[in-house]
Formats: C-alpha cells, sequence, structure tokens
C-alpha cells in the first residue's frame, strides 16, 4: 500500500528522514549504534558539490543537441539519481522547463533503447524495399 501523501508523516519525511545503523562497532560498553537524522537541507548541502559538477555536463549536452532553450519541448530525466530535488532545480533551473517525472527514470533508458532500435529496423526495412528512399 502506497503512503498517503497528503499525511502528516509524509510531509515530514520529505523534509527530513531518519536513518539506523545497528552494531556499528562494539566497545567494553556493549554494541554501539547510529540513530540520527539528516534534513533535506542538510543533504542538499552534502551535496552541492555534484550539483555543481552536474552543470557541465548538462550543459553540453544542450550545445551537442543545438536546441535553441525556447524551442525544447519536454525534458524527461534519466536515471535513480533524477529523483533528487537538488537534480531536479538544477536541470529546472538550466533549461526553464519542469523536467517530466512522469515515468520512472529507471526505466527510461529501455525505452529509449527500444525507440531506437525499432527506428534501425524501420529503416533497415525501408531501405531494402527502396534504396532509393530517404526517410532514413
Amino acid at each position: 500500500m502506497l503512503p498517503d501523501m497528503r499525511s502528516i508523516d509524509f510531509q515530514v519525511c520529505l523534509l527530513e528522514c531518519g536513518y539506523s545503523l545497528p552494531f556499528i562497532t562494539a566497545t567494553a560498553e556493549g554494541p554501539k549504534h547510529i540513530d540520527a537524522t539528516l534534513s533535506r537541507a542538510q543533504f542538499e548541502e552534502l551535496s552541492s558539490d555534484l550539483f555543481d559538477r552536474l552543470r557541465p555536463p548538462v550543459q553540453k549536452a544542450l550545445d551537442d543537441a543545438k536546441v535553441d532553450l525556447k524551442n525544447l519541448q519536454e525534458v524527461v530525466l534519466v536515471g535513480g539519481s533524477t529523483r533528487m530535488p537538488g537534480v531536479q532545480n538544477l536541470v529546472k533551473e538550466m533549461t526553464n522547463k519542469e523536467p517530466n517525472v512522469s515515468v520512472n527514470p529507471d526505466e527510461v533508458v529501455a525505452l529509449g533503447a527500444a525507440v531506437q532500435v525499432l527506428e534501425k529496423l524501420i529503416c533497415d526495412t525501408l531501405n531494402t524495399v527502396d534504396p532509393e528512399d530517404t526517410f532514413c
């Protein structure tokens, strides 16, 4: 069963999460555990250098695509890390587009590969039927 996203517990979890590492070590007094809470702000501060390192590849992809940002129709995020609000905010800031989060970022790569295979099969078939066809 999925959590109720309107619940107070769920909303608090979006802002901070607790974590527990039992039996991390042992001393003469017995086992030691880590029980702590990490806020989203703390997490994003710890991740800020990663967000900074993400800027150049995103900019290079935009430059390589030779697409004017005003003509950019949609941004689909790929990979599990794109679930991070900081990554989504960075992409939104750089593209002025709200990222499409309607697809599972772990499955998008497979879907994209399937589309490319299908395109190649269609092109190969059309070129076999009529080699003069410039469709592909």
